[in-house]
């Protein structure tokens, strides 16, 4: 329920704050946040 209500927050609100991508980014495991960091690069993502 809680990664629906990211993405439909994130599209309703077209911005994460960067605080918050800070704070999520330092709890993530370095593997998984290597493979966020991939993803963003190859589809331009901006949070």
């Amino acid at each position: 329920m809680a990664c629906i209500a990211g993405g439909i927050a994130q599209t309703f609100y077209k911005a994460i704050p960067a605080d918050i991508v800070l704070q999520v980014r330092e709890k993530l495991p370095k593997a998984l946040l290597a493979l966020l960091d991939q993803f963003n690069d190859t589809f331009n993502c901006i949070y």
